[in-house]
């Protein structure tokens, strides 16, 4: 398994790349792993976690105005493929 940011990793197999989500299990009090998609390249897989990064941050706000929205967007592309280029990726 591939720990790509934050709580966002990927599972491989031969023909997929599986993104999952690491959350805490409220009833158990333990992380599991939730599979927020199936993908055919690592870049779909990027660009995944970009978008699910994006709406995390816009459903935390109540109201947001479209101009906003442009500028997080952009925000959160620059930021995260910045770290990719500075930073590798940690195998768990």
């Amino acid at each position: 398994m591939l720990h790509i940011k934050d709580n966002y990793y990927v599972q491989t197999d031969e023909e997929r790349y599986i993104l999952q989500i690491k959350i805490l299990n409220d009833r158990t009090h333990g992380y599991v792993f939730e599979t927020a998609g199936e993908y055919s390249s690592m870049k779909e897989v990027m660009d995944a976690v970009i978008k699910e990064m994006i709406k995390k941050e816009v459903n935390q706000k109540k109201s947001i105005p479209l101009h906003e929205i442009i500028c997080i967007i952009k925000k959160r592309y620059k930021e995260f493929y910045e770290q990719m280029n500075c930073c590798s990726m940690n195998f768990v």
